[in-house]
């Protein structure tokens, strides 16, 4: 799972704000505070997802810029980037960051 946190506190889901879960079953889950929002979208190898905060403090969820998901509790949380992977050798690629509309910048594989 890959998300948005206030604090990183471990490495389990309930840490994970806002989180992204790619299923084996090719869906896509949300997960809030460890809490399943449930399935929304299928996915292939190739899709790009994204979770961003709106001005007005909404977090959106999309999937090639197309959004699936939006909360409807404004977060007001300083938020960073976090993860948690379950399956051994799993990996996260090509994750960006922007803050305050910055620029992306390169996170780390």
């Amino acid at each position: 799972m890959l998300g948005l946190s206030h604090a990183d506190s471990d490495a389990g889901i309930a840490s994970l704000d806002y989180a992204i879960y790619l299923a084996a079953d090719s869906w896509v889950y949300i997960l809030e505070n460890g809490v399943s929002r449930g399935q929304f979208v299928p996915y292939a190898s190739n899709d790009k997802f994204s979770i961003e905060r709106s001005a007005d403090g909404h977090v959106v969820y999309k999937k090639n810029g197309v959004t699936f998901y939006t909360i409807t509790v404004a977060s007001t949380a300083e938020l960073r980037a976090d993860s948690t992977l379950y399956t051994p050798g799993a990996t996260l690629q090509g994750v960006v960051l922007s803050a305050g509309g910055a620029a992306p910048a390169n996170l780390p594989n």
